[in-house]
């Protein structure tokens, strides 16, 4: 046999010339038969590997294990007995392997363990989620390793496609599926499979409790509105004049003046303008006056004056006590969308949350 030397220049990979020799030297490696470290080494007409066997491994807690073999021609052949499910009967598709769970760091879910011993793998953590991983891998009989999601977020699209957090990882395949206190929206369940939820929760606002309302200088005119105070000026002013009236014209109201005045020439009248103002005002405070109604029609106007003034006097009273009594507080929000649609108060939310998305596309 002769060797030939083959010497060729450097070529260009994107270029579009070639190497004379490369086709032979194809030719020459796919009649080459070989046993190498993974068996006996051939190839066919297209280039590809043929007739080989390999052997499938399985990290158990002993070590990596042999469970089967798969080869060109019969394919899988698994030389491992599985488990069998203790309902129906089947083997169930998670048992005897091993996944990664990513979570969060959030109180009770899940929790570091506070220890002065240094701990590894799953000692690490405690929690409701991580109680839950623990039995759930007890019945289907898997394995699992913990890990913490790297940003510290729920998971939320970036872009189209592109989720961050422990959905992102979940996607890029860094962890099999997660278990954490994460809430199923519409966008989430158009992009991956939820379980049945094992809690329900809405959204809750956490803000100062409420504090009294600091006293007012006019705190006094609560009881009532502003209409009924101009309303009841307006009565006011209206007995003034009707009594005024009513006691010029009424002959029994006039009388002999005073014993001191010598010769009187004309009778006098209490109810001049001023007198009869003084006098409708010391009823309505219940105070009364020195002013007395003689005629019969002013006393009727008076009464009905002084049950108007009874039956306003026990409101206000009545309506005071209680504004004294019950403490006013300050409520600003009452509701998720009376926050939302306001713009005094500062809120937050957890980023790439649910409730941080629901704010986000609010109207």
């Amino acid at each position: 046999s002769a060797v030939q030397q083959v010497r060729q220049r450097p070529l260009d990979c994107s270029g579009q010339s070639a190497w004379v020799h490369g086709n032979s030297l194809v030719n020459y490696m796919k009649m080459v038969e070989f046993v190498g470290l993974s068996g006996p080494i051939k190839f066919d007409t297209s280039g590809l590997r043929t007739n080989f066997e390999m052997d499938l491994m399985e990290l158990q807690l002993g070590g990596l294990a042999k469970v089967g073999s798969w080869n060109s021609l019969d394919h899988l052949d698994l030389a491992r007995v599985e488990k069998k499910a203790e309902e129906g009967g089947t083997t169930d598709p998670m048992a005897n392997k091993t996944f990664v769970i990513t979570a969060i760091l959030n109180p009770p879910y899940t929790m570091l363990v506070e220890s002065h011993k240094k701990l590894s793998g799953n000692a690490r953590f405690e929690g409701f989620a991580v109680d839950l991983a623990k039995e759930l891998s007890v019945i289907l009989g898997f394995n699992y390793t913990f890990k913490l999601v790297d940003d510290d977020k729920y998971g939320g699209e970036t872009s189209p496609g592109n989720w961050n957090g422990m959905l992102g990882e979940v996607m890029d395949g860094t962890a099999d599926f997660c278990i954490a206190d994460i809430s199923i929206t519409s966008s989430r369940a158009s992009a991956f499979a939820f379980t049945m939820p094992w809690l329900n929760l809405g959204i809750s606002i956490l803000y100062v409790k409420p504090r009294a309302a600091a006293p007012s200088l006019l705190a006094f005119l609560d009881p009532f509105t502003t209409d009924v105070y101009i309303c009841t000026l307006l009565v006011f002013v209206l007995v003034t004049l009707l009594i005024y009236v009513l006691a010029r014209f009424s002959p029994n109201q006039w009388e002999e003046p005073d014993a001191c005045e010598k010769n009187p020439e004309e009778y006098s009248n209490q109810f001049n303008f001023l007198n009869s103002f003084w006098f409708v005002l010391g009823a309505l405070m219940q105070q009364g006056s020195d002013i007395v109604p003689i005629s019969l029609c002013v006393r009727f106007a008076s009464g009905m004056w002084y049950f108007f003034a009874l039956i306003m006097i026990a409101s206000y009273t009545a309506n005071l006590a209680a504004f004294l009594t019950v403490e006013t507080l300050e409520r600003p929000i009452e509701s998720v969308e009376a926050l939302a649609a306001q713009q005094e108060i500062w809120y937050g939310a957890l980023e790439g949350g649910s409730t941080a998305g629901f704010f986000e596309n609010s109207n």
